[in-house]
């Protein structure tokens, strides 16, 4: 059987969001990409302004969604962490 992928909107008019990965002059800054036309709007964390890559960046890493990861981290976390479910998962109560 052949899987699928579907992207499901949070919000209908929220604009897509990715964490990232920009380079900037051989430095790797994460932060919070948002589609928008012809690219994408970077804000690195602890700066102030934002920056524009095309979309076709190489210097652009996209992420996890910042919706759909927050989400999941949410449920990690209200399940006792990463490693709770891990060791339950494997049943070996340790990691």
């Amino acid at each position: 059987m052949a899987a699928s992928v579907t992207h499901l909107p949070s919000h209908r008019n929220a604009p897509l969001r990715h964490y990232a990965v920009l380079t900037v002059n051989g430095v790797d800054r994460e932060g919070i990409a948002t589609l928008v036309a012809g690219g994408y709007r970077v804000r690195v964390d602890g700066e102030p302004r934002t920056r524009l890559a095309a979309l076709n960046d190489p210097h652009l890493v996209l992420l996890g969604q910042v919706d759909l990861a927050d989400r999941q981290r949410a449920a990690e976390d209200a399940a006792g962490g990463l490693a709770a479910l891990v060791c339950h998962h494997h049943g070996t109560g340790r990691l």
